[in-house]
């Protein structure tokens, strides 16, 4: 089966740098001494860069730019408010912070239907009203030949949210929790784990609590 994506969606950001909204539960993330101008430009300059190394290799990509306002220092990263499937589901994600949810921009999906067949759309942006979360590719990462979405719970990953796409999709769940040095929740799963078509990278000395 192939598992590895026949083209990439990309989005150029317009103001990439530091999320004081994300940066409570993202230990990753660290205060710079450059200039918000100087660390946009930087952003841009390494996506732009990645952008024409990929089309050098004909990889298929769909580009959009992220809009000047509102101010979204993350939009460079979409796979965690939508994913999309080979069964035609295109699923939208409720996001922890306020300000990642105005990431959601429905002519990017409408650019990506001009290209794709997309039969089923789930948006579970309302979720965000109950405080539960789930941020994409982020939190879940699939293994779609067998089936299975890994997931390790955070404040940004909500295990009953995991549950309900997989019944969506068809997939068996296995949910887990992986800490910091600090004992602190990863934010992410794809911080601690990656699955593509004949190989896997885990980082299993931070993850606890297993269920596989």
């Amino acid at each position: 089966m192939f598992l590895i994506p026949s083209a990439y969606l990309m989005c150029r950001p317009a103001n990439f740098g530091f999320n004081p909204e994300t940066f409570s539960s993202n230990s990753f993330q660290q205060v710079s001494n450059e200039s918000t101008h100087t660390i946009s430009s930087l952003a841009m300059a390494e996506f732009d860069a990645m952008v024409s190394l990929l089309l050098q290799h004909e990889v298929s990509l769909v580009l959009v730019n992220d809009t000047p306002h509102p101010f979204k220092p993350d939009a460079v990263f979409p796979n965690n408010w939508f994913s999309t499937h080979s069964d035609g589901h295109l699923i939208i994600y409720p996001m922890a912070a306020r300000n990642r949810r105005t990431e959601v921009r429905f002519d990017v999906l409408e650019a990506i239907s001009d290209k794709y067949t997309l039969l089923k759309r789930i948006d579970l942006q309302h979720k965000a009203n109950e405080n539960k979360f789930l941020e994409g590719t982020g939190s879940l990462v699939f293994d779609h030949e067998n089936k299975k979405c890994f997931a390790s719970v955070s404040s940004r990953t909500n295990s009953n949210l995991v549950e309900e796409v997989c019944r969506l999709l068809g997939y068996k769940s296995v949910i887990f929790s992986s800490y910091n040095a600090a004992g602190k929740l990863i934010y992410h799963t794809n911080m601690v784990l990656s699955i593509g078509n004949k190989f896997a990278v885990v980082c299993d000395d931070v993850i606890v609590e297993r269920d596989y």
